[in-house]
Formats: structure tokens, C-alpha cells, sequence
């Protein structure tokens, strides 16, 4: 009965930490210790450690893409970049290109911020598809926090259908 008990338990703690989250276009896997913030165009995962360092995923609902993909990198990084961020860098430091998720090109361009006197990086993940655009900012102030954010885009999950 005992070990009963515990496969049901061990089940459900399994099913927990494997759930899959969803907004927009995407479907992916929080770590834990993340707030989350809902607005009205997008949603932000937040973790803040005692220390001040920080890491923000945030996801922004698709919608309809009017240019060709590297000018519409170009603009969504002056408007979910450079007008949010404190002194952003302008442009960004580096575009290339990632692998495609279910037929949504990715573009992927990097840059810095500031908070205070502390250096912060940035990453903008553009998908584009027919029609149609999303992204996904990545802005923290420790380089610890790399990992999150990679392991954030291996998870990441994208429908075939739109």
C-alpha cells in the first residue's frame, strides 16, 4: 500500500514539474521561483534574487507582420527594447539567425541595457511565419542567469497549426 502511495505521489510531482504552460503562440516550461505578471500585449515571468539580480522572460501575443524579417527585428527592438529599457543599446549589438520552430523563422538579436551602473543583457527572439510575428525578450543582470534562458528556448514549443 505503501509504495502505491508513493508511485502516486512520485506520478503527480512528475506531471507538476513537467506541465506545460501556454500564451500566444507558445507553449513552454517555467522554472520555479519565477513570478508571473500579466499585461494586456504581453506576459512576464519574473525572478528577482536578494541580491538585486534579476531575470525577465517575457512573451508578447502574435500579430500581423508587416515587414520583411530583419526590418521587423529592427522594429521590435525600438519598440520592446529601446523605448522600455533603460539605455538600451540603440541598435542591436548582433542579429543571426536560429533554428525554426514548427516553420516560424527565427531571428535572434542581443544587446545591453542598463540598471543604475549595472550592465544588463538583453536578447529579442523574433518568429515569423506567413503572416504573422511573436517574440520573446530575455533581459537579465547576471550572466548566472543564462541557463534559464537557454533552457527556456530548448523547451520551447510552437503548434504546427496558427
Amino acid at each position: 500500500m505503501k509504495i502505491i502511495f508513493f508511485l502516486s505521489v512520485l506520478c503527480a510531482f512528475a506531471a507538476i514539474s513537467n506541465a506545460q504552460n501556454s500564451y500566444s503562440i507558445f507553449y513552454y516550461k517555467i522554472e520555479t521561483g519565477f513570478d508571473t505578471i500579466q499585461m494586456p500585449t504581453h506576459l512576464i515571468h519574473r525572478m528577482e534574487k536578494e541580491d538585486g539580480a534579476f531575470c525577465d522572460i517575457t512573451l508578447y501575443k502574435s500579430e500581423a507582420n508587416k515587414d520583411e524579417e530583419f526590418k521587423n527585428v529592427i522594429s521590435q527592438w525600438n519598440a520592446n527594447v529601446v523605448k522600455i529599457l533603460d539605455r538600451a543599446s540603440k541598435k542591436p549589438l548582433k542579429i543571426y539567425s536560429g533554428k525554426s520552430i514548427s516553420g516560424w523563422k527565427l531571428k535572434i538579436a542581443e544587446g545591453v541595457f542598463y540598471t543604475g551602473k549595472k550592465k544588463c543583457s538583453i536578447q529579442l527572439l523574433s518568429f515569423s511565419k506567413d503572416k504573422k510575428t511573436a517574440l520573446i525578450t530575455y533581459a537579465y543582470s547576471d550572466k548566472l542567469f543564462k541557463w534559464i534562458t537557454d533552457e527556456f528556448t530548448k523547451n520551447l514549443k510552437i503548434p504546427n497549426k496558427d
